[in-house]
């Protein structure tokens, strides 16, 4: 009874996926208290895997982070914060609009970490492969695009764990060589079709409710 409950209340990858786009889009011009709100239902969902997973990928953005804070403290006009310095000083309006679109990304990479924490490799590619199944008329084709973000993961994980104790100029090098790939290190993912449960269409529902309820 318990196992058949939780897989009621386990939602399909592709709406997974598909809610990460929402909320990516959606907070972008939220208020702190939406802002808020939003931190506090995603640290619930943290463990100790998806801190680590967070703490790399803000690592990894920490100079898009920066760069969006000081080009917005200097390119919005406003009093200055520090009076003494006004004609080299950001205004307060720029730096309080680039530690808000800061705190956005954060959120997204925080839901980002949630989502691969959740997902296998499987389940994710399976997600991708439902959405991109109705975009097939414009010519895509929905198992070469799940099979190259298949090859493409696999090789960044490879290429993260190599160059951990690389410096930047040798991951650069790196990243100019193409990938080689192996027959013997090839692996065949099989996915599998899931259906939609009705736990997938109260969460679709609710982020359609969102919209526009704050939009």
């Amino acid at each position: 009874m318990l196992t058949k409950l939780r897989l009621h209340l386990v939602c399909h990858p592709a709406t997974a996926v598909l809610l990460w786009l929402f909320f990516m889009v959606w907070l972008m011009d939220k208020p702190s208290a939406v802002l808020i709100g939003a931190s506090v239902l995603v640290a619930a969902g943290f463990n100790r895997v998806t801190w680590v997973l967070f703490v790399r990928y803000v690592r990894r953005s920490r100079w898009l982070l920066v760069i969006m804070c000081v080009a917005h403290a200097y390119s919005l006009p406003g009093s200055p914060l520090l009076a003494t310095w006004a004609a080299y000083s950001p205004s307060v309006v720029g730096v309080e609009a680039g530690l808000m679109q800061s705190w956005r990304l954060m959120l997204v990479l925080a839901l980002l970490a949630v989502l691969m924490t959740r997902l296998t490799r499987a389940s994710l590619l399976l997600g991708i492969y439902s959405l991109t199944r109705y975009v097939c008329w414009l010519g895509c084709s929905s198992e070469r695009i799940a099979a190259r973000i298949a090859l493409t993961l696999g090789y960044a994980d490879e290429l993260m764990t190599a160059s951990q104790q690389m410096s930047w100029q040798q991951r650069l090098q790196l990243l100019r060589q193409p990938p080689v790939i192996l027959e013997n290190n090839m692996s065949i993912i099989e996915i599998k079709q899931r259906s939609l449960v009705p736990f997938d269409y109260v969460c679709l529902l609710t982020a359609v409710l969102l919209w526009w309820l704050i939009p």
